[in-house]
């Protein structure tokens, strides 16, 4: 069943103005009040006037307890990695971002899922994000996570033999399925109640706190927090 724009949008403001109130309150609530401090500590870094000053504060983040941001996540945020304009609505063009090819995978990994985690596959092939899908199989297969590998191929195979990189195009063969989208793009999660679905993303099936991790650091060679994304002259895909 299609969730209406209203039943997708209440879930999102509810947890907007959760956060709110939690940030606002978290000096009164004893040990949960430091569950957004890293988030906080990060703003604080992104914001900071001098290099000596963000040194300081990014010592500081490398010894407080990893709650939300794992060492990946903590460094694509400091470093606001954000290569999505690689993406477009006629493929993948690494060279459109001075990022290296392996940090941009890793960031098409890590925003996919989170998408897949929030709204299901039918949400990340309507949004422009469902466009990171071959490279997302290209970061699962080599970083070790065949299964999920699979699972995202198996969804893309709902668009037929050539996935369409078009935002456009892969939202009207969603609404123009005539059974449930949901069910036929991922199987796994049909029937799925809420509190399954959080189960299953709370418990990290992706893996992306291990995987994201080890990439960063043997894959791209970033060892630490204070090692910042290099910049790197990425070649143009080859025509066909």
């Amino acid at each position: 069943m299609k969730l209406t724009w209203s039943q997708r949008i209440l879930p999102i403001l509810f947890v907007v103005g959760a956060i709110c109130w939690f940030v606002e309150h978290r000096k009164t609530m004893g040990p949960l009040g430091g569950l957004f401090a890293e988030f906080e500590q990060i703003e604080r870094i992104r914001a900071a006037h001098t290099p000596r000053e963000r040194e300081l504060l990014i010592a500081q983040l490398e010894v407080m307890p990893e709650r939300i941001h794992s060492f990946h996540s903590r460094w694509l945020n400091i470093y606001a990695v954000e290569p999505f304009e690689c993406w477009t609505e006629d493929g993948y063009d690494p060279s459109r971002s001075p990022v290296p090819r392996d940090i941009q995978l890793l960031a098409a990994a890590v925003y996919g899922i989170a998408e897949i985690d929030d709204g299901g596959f039918t949400q990340f092939f309507s949004d422009s994000a469902g466009g990171y899908a071959p490279e997302m199989v290209e970061f699962f297969e080599r970083s070790g996570n065949a299964e999920a590998a699979a699972r995202i191929r198996k969804a893309m195979a709902f668009f037929g033999k050539d996935f369409p990189r078009s935002q456009e195009a892969r939202k009207r063969i969603i609404d123009e399925y005539k059974g449930n989208a949901d069910d036929a793009l991922d199987p796994e999660t049909s029937g799925e109640d809420e509190s399954a679905a959080l189960d299953r993303v709370t418990s990290d099936g992706w893996k992306m706190d291990e995987l994201g991790n080890r990439w960063l650091r043997e894959v791209c060679g970033i060892k630490d927090l204070r090692t910042p994304c290099p910049v790197v002259s990425n070649p143009a895909p080859a025509k066909p």
